[in-house]
């Protein structure tokens, strides 16, 4: 994800809901454009690569 797709704003959404302890959990299919912090500090899970072709449409 890079910057100006939202990276940024998607790290602080994960900081924010691990911080207030919301029901949130964001996944991101691929690579973040910096490295980002991920749980348990965030509600990020990075999963890293993914084959386009096997990925339901």
């Amino acid at each position: 994800m890079s910057l100006a797709k939202g990276g940024d704003v998607m790290e602080a959404v994960a900081l924010a809901a691990a911080q207030s302890q919301a029901p949130v959990e964001l996944h991101l299919l691929g690579y973040p454009h910096r490295r980002m912090r991920t749980q348990p500090h965030a509600s990020l899970t990075v999963h890293g690569p993914y084959d386009d072709a096997t990925c339901p449409h």
